[in-house]
């Protein structure tokens, strides 16, 4: 399990299925537009045990920088109908994808504090060659506070997981690896 203090993340796979197909229709969908997919995680929280069950595409628009910016209403929109259907689950962050943590990503970060005061973020590398360790190509970060001199800063520290499934999901992972 993670160290004192550190958070227990139990990461579904079907929650890694998801973030991989929304990437990859995202450029198939747009080959020449941006590489960039956003969404939203949700699943339960008991204490320090997180367990990440689902997740839930989210809008956004890049601006003329070509940062994305959050689509609130249509977010808000999404969470509710969510949460209309799964009552049971929470919003515990939000995932990316891209090679590296962008300067914005603190932007975005800061912004699904209204959703969940400690957001988990999760960035799935679709650059990422497994070793043949069968590496999955997600970092999930956590983020940290630091107070020195009276001045706070934050940063993203990667944070351990375990990935886990229940029946049904082990089913249903290796029924859509065979056909892949």
């Amino acid at each position: 399990m993670a160290a004192e203090g550190a958070l227990d993340i139990f990461l579904h796979p079907l929650v890694v299925l998801s973030i991989a197909d929304h990437y990859t229709r995202t450029i198939s969908q747009n080959p020449k537009g941006p590489r960039r997919c956003l969404g939203l995680l949700f699943g339960e929280q008991d204490g320090r045990a997180v367990r990440i069950f689902e997740t839930v595409e989210m809008a956004f628009e890049e601006t003329t920088k070509g940062q994305p910016q959050i689509v609130t209403e249509a977010v808000e929109t999404d969470m509710k109908l969510f949460s209309e259907a799964y009552a049971n689950y929470e919003c515990l962050g939000w995932y990316s994808s891209g090679t590296e943590i962008l300067p914005y990503d603190s932007v975005l970060h800061t912004q699904f504090k209204k959703y969940n005061e400690r957001p988990l973020f999760v960035l799935m590398n679709p650059s990422l060659v497994s070793d043949g360790m069968r590496d999955l190509p997600l970092t999930i970060y956590e983020e940290v506070i630091h107070v020195v001199n009276d001045k706070t800063t934050s940063e993203f520290v990667k944070t351990a997981y375990v990935v886990q499934a229940d029946e049904a999901e082990r089913i249903t992972v290796t029924y859509c690896a065979k056909v892949a």
